[in-house]
């Protein structure tokens, strides 16, 4: 189910992009060789999310409720039929594009610690801006390389955890900004449908039903507040189950910090491999989940 679901992604990205997702992300001897691109990688990440999300629907494992994280909300966008697939390839790809061409380098750095500790580095290094709040001991920054390595060098002499993102550009920040006009021309050749689904939104902190282009812009440009979006839905839903459709699993990982059961907490793949082996082992916990809630 997964490759014939790649393979369809890769024939619609080839006819907008020109070129293939598959010989970027399977045939190169080096396979991090020219993937920092965004007009790459914005595309794969996409196709990525939405196969695993097609292969557990084949397992028959389908969402009562989609959340999104970033750029994980276009594939929210296609789950509750707000965007049509096509639609949101080509949203994803010439968002890349206008990223790689109109933007400077940026990164982006996460950081375990207190959000006491925020206002400090924001006080303390310039041209800082904060792109996510996780849970109360760890958020994102983005900033110049320059910053980022003041940054890093004041928190390894305090001895704080931080791990550098492996981005390109300053995603929900400032560094994005000059692509904003091109970005809204482009959400306005789009068709938006209501959504079928109940959709939350990490960019907005609400459920989202009708998206337009300013929301839509939203998503890339706000601060992702993925803490408060989870303590809106554990009030609102009672003992939900999160399945993590990310490559590394992270959300997941996250997830124990806000809800009080760990174990609502899935992931389909992660960082080490075994993936069939994962893939299994969570279809098996959540059929165990449902089991217990029947």
């Amino acid at each position: 189910m997964f490759s014939c679901i790649r393979d369809r992604v890769v024939i619609i990205t080839t006819d907008l992009a020109g070129f293939s997702l598959a010989h970027i992300v399977y045939q190169q001897n080096n396979p991090f060789q020219d993937f920092n691109e965004t007009r790459a990688t914005h595309p794969a990440c996409f196709a990525f999310n939405y196969a695993m999300s097609k292969t557990l629907e084949a397992r028959g494992i389908t969402a009562d409720y989609y959340l999104g994280y970033s750029l994980g909300e276009y594939n929210c966008l296609v789950s509750t039929d707000i965007l049509d697939l096509e639609s949101a390839l080509k949203l994803v790809f010439e968002q890349g594009e206008l990223f790689q061409q109109l933007t400077s380098p940026a990164g982006m750095l996460a950081i375990f610690a207190p959000l006491k500790l925020l206002e400090q580095l924001l006080t303390r290094i310039s041209r800082l801006t904060l792109a996510a709040v996780n849970h109360d001991t760890q958020f994102i920054l983005t900033g110049s390389e320059h910053h980022l390595n003041d940054c890093e060098d004041f928190l390894k002499t305090e001895r704080i955890l931080f791990q550098r993102l492996p981005v390109s550009r300053g995603f929900h920040s400032t560094f994005i900004d000059a692509t904003k006009q091109n970005f809204l021309a482009l959400a306005e050749t789009l068709r938006f449908s209501s959504a079928s689904r109940p959709y939350y939104s990490c960019a907005t902190t609400s459920t989202l039903s009708e998206i337009d282009p300013i929301r839509l812009w939203s998503i890339a440009r706000e601060p992702v507040q993925f803490a408060q979006t989870i303590r809106m839905i554990e009030s609102e839903i009672a003992q939900p189950t999160y399945i993590d459709l990310g490559a590394s699993g992270s959300l997941a990982n996250v997830l124990p910090h806000l809800i009080a059961d760990k174990h609502r907490a899935l992931f389909t793949v992660n960082r080490f491999g075994n993936n069939l082996k994962t893939m299994a082992q969570m279809s098996g916990k959540f059929d165990s989940i449902r089991s217990c809630a029947a």
